[in-house]
């Protein structure tokens, strides 16, 4: 199990669409415009490229001006749940996650996509019992058209463990260098890396937050190794987790402009993901088109 901050769906984080349902009665004079909607539009999909990027204080700020300038997009009030969930405030990404299934309404895959969220947030503070029932409700929404996923959020409500003893050095170190990564303090990454104890177990979510500090500091090269590796540890068992660390390489490549790599991991990430989740593979793939 995991003991910090991280998620993805960032990667399939990173969604653009969303429904629209109809606006609140609001006074002349604090009347959203058409083209301040727009624009809240536009921050959203920002914020899900910052939280994409590690960038989460960051995706906070444009999260939080989305939801201010189109508080009906439920993308909005889902990258700002992200960007609170990296950002270790748990109580609060609950909140928001569960803010934004209710604005998704019918469109079932985003609900999913918001309870699979509280049902992480849950589970990394260890609130085991309202963290199951969250893995099954999401497992009930979409098993008919995805039985693999549905099959791993119960394996994770099994594996859950309630919060009782203090946490390991290791398990510290990552939620000290995921707190850093959130702040945009990538030296502070890479120096907590070389205070991990040379016997503890390889943990791929140490080497994805290093991935996501080199990427940031435009060391391409050893955040591809870094993203590599966590792949390799994630494993065939974690589906989520090694679409996070091919989604991170690809972005890695594609922010350096070595387009033929980066349109190699998308390829690689839409072979992870499957038919689970259509809209990150059409974004995925967006964003290798206009690699340059």
């Amino acid at each position: 199990m995991i003991r910090a901050t991280t998620i993805a769906f960032a990667v399939t984080t990173a969604l653009l669409l969303g429904g629209c349902a109809a606006r609140p009665k609001v006074s002349q004079r604090t009347e959203i415009t058409s083209a301040q909607m727009q624009t809240g539009y536009r921050e959203a999909e920002a914020a899900a490229g910052d939280v994409t990027l590690g960038k989460y204080t960051d995706a906070l700020a444009r999260a939080d001006n989305a939801v201010r300038l189109a508080p009906n997009n439920p993308w909005a009030l889902y990258n700002r749940a992200a960007a609170l969930h990296h950002l270790g405030r748990s109580g609060d990404a609950v909140a928001a996650y569960q803010n934004a299934e209710v604005q998704f309404g019918e469109d079932r895959w985003g609900r999913s996509l918001a309870i699979y969220g509280r049902a992480r947030a849950l589970d990394d503070v260890g609130q085991c019992d309202e963290a199951k029932r969250a893995y099954e409700q999401f497992a009930a929404l979409v098993r008919s058209k995805d039985a693999p996923a549905a099959d791993m959020a119960m394996t994770y409500a099994t594996q859950c463990r309630a919060a009782q003893a203090p946490p390991s050095p290791e398990a510290a170190l990552l939620s000290e260098m995921t707190s850093a990564l959130g702040s945009g303090n990538y030296s502070q990454v890479l120096a907590l890396k070389d205070k991990v104890p040379p016997e503890a177990a390889p943990n791929p979510w140490i080497d994805y937050n290093v991935g996501a500090a080199f990427a940031a500091l435009g060391r391409t090269d050893e955040a591809v190794a870094a993203f590599a590796r966590a792949e390799r540890q994630f494993g065939e068992t974690d589906r989520w987790g090694r679409s996070v660390a091919v989604w991170g390489r690809a972005r890695a490549l594609e922010s350096a402009g070595r387009c033929a790599e980066a349109l190699q991991a998308v390829e690689d990430y839409t072979l992870v993901v499957g038919g689970s989740d259509p809209r990150s593979v059409r974004l995925a793939t967006s964003y290798s088109s206009s690699c340059r």
